[in-house]
Order: C-alpha cells, then structure tokens, then sequence
C-alpha cells in the first residue's frame, strides 16, 4: 500500500472529476489531473460493484494496483494526480498483464520519464 501523502484525498478527488484528461485501455481507464502546486505524484485505484460484487475481490484489484505503482513510482514525474477505473475484465489480469496495461498508461499520459 502506498503512503497516505502518496494516495488521493476527497478534496483533490473533486478536482480531478471535473479537470481531467482520460486515457483508455482495455480493462483500465485513467484519469490524470496536473496541479502546480503538488510536489508528489498521487494515485488512486477505484473499483465499481459493477467489476465484481465482492468486496474482497475490488480490494485486491486495489492491491494490486497500488503495489505495480509502488514499483515504478521514483519513475514518475511531480505533480500528477492519477485516478485509475477497472472495467469489467479486469479480475481476469494477470499481475503481469495488469503492470504492463498501468505502465503503458502512463507513458501514454506523459507521467512516466
């Protein structure tokens, strides 16, 4: 798990909601927020009731999430805000297939150097 200065809070959530620019994959969307005023990178990994009913497995989608950006994390540039969204296939990724779909995001979005 990521730290709490690491990870989005309710008051940046909004922000990101309404001044976003969106990166699609196939299991996974990303929503990118860039505030000046922000030193470290933030990321968040939301997971509908509609991707799985269960809790446990949203939580673990979240897991898995936050520890492929806990990787790559010294590679990323400042000042980003990134929300993640699992579509409906997402609980059939590999950890591999899920680390390689989030990298190529965010070298889409210009976050990864």
């Amino acid at each position: 798990m990521l730290s709490k200065k690491r990870r989005v809070n309710r008051a940046l959530f909004s922000k990101v909601l309404s001044k976003n620019k969106s990166f699609n994959g196939k299991n996974i969307s990303l929503r990118v927020f860039f505030g000046e005023y922000l030193n470290e990178p933030r990321f968040s990994f939301v997971v509908s009731k509609k991707v799985s009913n269960k809790a446990n497995k949203r939580n673990f989608l979240k897991k898995r999430g936050y520890s492929v950006v806990k990787n790559i994390i010294k590679q990323t540039r400042g000042g980003a805000v990134c929300l993640f969204y699992f579509k409906k296939n997402a609980t059939l990724l590999s950890f591999k297939d899920l680390k390689k779909e989030i990298t190529t995001l965010l070298k889409e979005s210009n976050i990864l150097k």
